[in-house]
């Protein structure tokens, strides 16, 4: 029930924790729920963010908890190897081995304290040795977002 568009609003936990098996037929509570107490009149009313602030979160949780009684251990529980299956679609590319470069990128944020502020600003590790992940702002320096 969060959102960053036109009303921005942080989330609530309706629940800590959710075994991965369950994962499917809790999305599909929250969308029964969503299906039945939600607000279809107003466009900008219809969204999940809406319905649990005007219901409260625990009572959002609960409404939750009833439906996914109904569903557990139904056809929306995922198996390992459903879960294996849909995995095989998303391999990692066949990353380049490459050197290390602290040496050389040490020495360039000595000589360009710049450029180590930038660095330290925004790059990120990577997962895969050698790589980094870079972020790279597009907006003009004093315009607004």
């Amino acid at each position: 029930g969060g959102g960053l568009g036109r009303t921005p609003v942080v989330g609530a936990f309706i629940n800590e924790f959710l075994p991965w098996q369950d994962l499917l037929s809790y999305l599909d509570a929250i969308l029964r729920v969503y299906n039945r107490y939600g607000r279809r009149d107003n466009k900008y009313k219809a969204r999940i963010k809406i319905l649990v602030k005007a219901l409260t979160p625990e009572v959002f949780a609960a409404k939750v908890d009833a439906e996914m009684a109904h569903l557990r251990g139904g056809q929306t529980t995922l198996t390992e190897a459903e879960v294996q299956r849909v995995s095989r679609h998303f391999v990692d590319p066949q990353y380049k081995a490459l050197d290390d470069q602290h040496a050389e990128l040490a020495a360039l944020e000595a000589q360009h304290p710049g450029f180590a502020r930038w660095r330290q600003r925004n790059v990120l590790a990577h997962k895969k040795p050698g790589y980094i992940a870079v972020t790279l702002s597009l907006k003009p320096t004093g315009v607004a977002p």
